[in-house]
């Protein structure tokens, strides 16, 4: 995607990239970090805040045994009060402590003999007005009753469990002191109580900083609710029960935890707002409560996520911004190259005289405009260099193609015509002109000489040695009948000034067409083959001869065998038994006999064009490594010409060397 763009804008994309990668990283750990700090801080400020809750709640319960203290000692000290002197000395206390709902003086009826009156005197305070009655009077047993019994009997003093007060409208607690006289203390007198409105918990509970769905609650140390925002659980639900419906084992962990006096901080789900929320609770000591408070996860990461918002917003605003200046920095630094892009199409389309932009200054783009120059410099002298090199090769061309021509033209336009014999020949440059070379021509009337020869090379010198060969042999075939004496005489013209050191092998023979007598003379050539009238494929026996052109004087030995009327003698060059395929292999000189056999029946034509075809089947395809020529030379005899020629089917043509390729 990013390479269908310009280099400014991949430049641009890559940088915001880079940097949202590089700040995204750094405002994830930051707000990881800061939502773990935020979650040890509330932790560290829930414990506090439980901490002075309980605290608070302790000195008020302080307070109250205080007072309750207080109202002993002064009976300790008045022991000899009446009723009246006891109700004065608890409106006192009541006045001066607002904590205090009500005080009650429970005498025990055994202490005063049987004597009932006003024995339990008590004053509390509704609506700022204190009010009075005697618990002893009426069908009211106090003795029967929770705050009297059970400190009476465990000698000591005992905080009750929060309970309704007479209307049912407030939640109350009372503050038992057993009172004991005596010695040893061992005569019982009677109970102090001390109740105490637990409405101020209320309020305390709701004026805590817990936020919208934070909440707290106390229970007592059997585990009912005191206070908690829905008021139908306050003395009707346990902790229990509501750890039950919500089916959250952590919850009734946390409220045995409670119950036994135990404190902690665990993340559970909120009763109220059933959302993920954070619970610390702590053991009220004096009165065996425990306070718990509630903090909702999703309020206390409010300021985290609002923070978080604000910060991506910020990212964005200033990626956006970072966008903007890469741009234009990226703009700045590739106009120039865009310039050169301009330029260089248009050299690309052949304009080398359309004007480099030029830049100033060593900076990298300065020096690649310099590399433009000079490459466009150096391009206009390469183009000029290869228009003259491509004249030069048509020149060249030109001349090879004339010199191909004139080659070809060297060669027999006609070959003799008679009814003693076929003959056809073929050559096919390796090349557009090459050193191959066949002739034959009528020495006399009973006599045809056959040549075939290769020089040394390819191209226009191995033909140009071949065109001077040619014309020496033309020119010392009529001086000389002899073929030993003739390829004698023909190789001190060649060696004389062969200042190239080129050489030419070379098979000369000459037929009478009376006899069929051959005489021959080779020059290092290969032997031809036999095609004798049984089908039989044999080689010409080898005369012994040097190559041409190397060493003058050497001597060149003749051999002879007489054809058979039907025989063909088949020359060739070794572009024929050396041609390799791409495996590296030759064709030899055994496949090239196999091949004659079944030529048997064929014409000199036809048998060349065999050879051919079996030669380019074998190469398959390779390219052509040298010269391939070809003649073939079918004696018929003087008598048996008819014979021969209804034997292989044909009629005597008239041959044109039109079958060159």
């Amino acid at each position: 995607m990013l390479r269908k763009c310009n280099i400014a804008w991949r430049i641009s994309i890559l940088v915001v990239i880079g940097m949202v990668c590089i700040l995204g990283s750094i405002m994830g750990y930051s707000y990881f970090t800061a939502r773990h700090l935020l979650k040890v801080e509330m932790r560290s400020v829930s414990r506090y805040m439980a901490l002075a809750i309980v605290n608070k709640i302790e000195m008020t319960e302080r307070d109250v045994e205080k007072v309750s203290t207080g109202v002993v000692v002064a009976l300790d000290q008045s022991p000899n009060l009446d009723g009246e002197g006891i109700r004065k000395l608890i409106e006192e206390t009541i006045m001066r402590n607002p904590e205090v709902y009500g005080i009650g003086v429970a005498r025990d009826p055994l202490f005063l003999g049987g004597e009932k009156k006003n024995i339990a005197p008590y004053v509390c305070r509704r609506k700022g007005v204190l009010h009075y009655r005697d618990l002893g009077k009426g069908d009211y047993n106090y003795a029967a009753w929770d705050w009297y019994s059970k400190p009476k009997n465990l000698r000591r003093s005992v905080w009750s469990e929060p309970y309704f007060g007479k209307g049912g409208n407030t939640l109350m607690v009372t503050y038992s002191v057993p009172v004991f006289v005596g010695e040893n203390n061992n005569k019982f007198w009677g109970v102090i109580a001390c109740d105490v409105s637990l409405n101020w918990l209320n309020k305390l509970m709701t004026s805590l900083p817990l936020g919208e769905t934070g909440y707290a609650f106390l229970v007592s140390r059997k585990g009912v609710y005191i206070t908690h925002p829905n008021r139908n659980f306050i003395m009707k639900e346990t902790v229990f029960n509501v750890a039950k419906k919500s089916r959250q084992p952590a919850l009734t962990k946390v409220s045995q935890n409670m119950v036994n006096g135990k404190s902690g901080f665990v993340r559970m789900k909120s009763v109220i707002t059933e959302k993920p929320s954070w619970c610390i609770y702590a053991p009220i000591p004096s009165s065996g409560w425990s306070l718990s408070i509630i903090l909702t996860e999703e309020e206390l990461m409010q300021n985290i996520i609002r923070l978080g918002r604000m910060e991506a917003a910020a990212g964005a605003a200033g990626f956006v911004l970072l966008l903007l200046i890469a741009l234009l920095i990226s703009r700045s630094i590739t106009q120039p190259i865009r310039a050169l892009d301009k330029a260089t199409r248009s050299l690309a389309k052949g304009n080398l005289d359309a004007p480099l932009p030029v830049m100033d200054g060593e900076d990298e783009v300065a020096h690649l405009a310099d590399s433009f120059e000079t490459m466009r410099k150096d391009l206009k002298d390469y183009l000029e260099k290869l228009r003259q090199a491509t004249a030069e090769k048509e020149r060249i061309e030109s001349e090879i193609h004339i010199a191909r021509s004139i080659q070809m033209s060297l060669l027999p336009k006609r070959v003799p015509q008679s009814r003693e014999f076929d003959l056809c020949a073929m050559l096919e440059p390796a090349r557009q002109v090459g050193g191959d070379l066949y002739d034959c021509f009528m020495i006399d009337d009973q006599n045809i000489c056959l040549v075939i020869a290769d020089a040394a090379g390819k191209g226009v010198p191995a033909a140009l040695f071949m065109a001077v060969t040619r014309t020496y042999l033309k020119a010392l075939s009529w001086e000389a009948h002899s073929p030993a004496e003739t390829l004698f005489r023909l190789n001190n013209e060649l060696a004389h000034g062969n200042d190239g050191c080129m050489f030419v092998t070379l098979f000369y023979a000459v037929i009478h067409l009376a006899t069929g007598e051959c005489r021959y003379a080779s020059a290092g050539h290969n032997s031809p083959f036999i095609m004798q009238s049984d089908g039989r494929v044999t080689l010409v026996p080898r005369a012994k001869g040097a190559i041409l052109g190397a060493v003058k004087g050497l001597p060149y030995e003749e051999g002879m065998f007489t054809m058979q009327s039907g025989e063909m003698l088949y020359l060739y060059t070794d572009g024929i038994t050396e041609a390799m395929n791409s495996a590296g292999e030759l064709y030899g000189e055994g496949r090239a006999i196999e091949e004659l056999k079944a030529c048997k029946e064929m014409t000199c034509q036809e048998t060349l064009d065999t050879m051919r075809a079996s030669v380019e089947q074998f190469v398959d395809g390779a390219a052509q490594s040298d010269d391939i020529t070809q003649l073939a030379f079918r004696y018929m005899g003087r008598d048996d010409y008819a014979s021969v020629a209804k034997r292989i089917s044909v009629s005597l043509p008239k041959y044109d060397l039109q079958s060159v390729k």
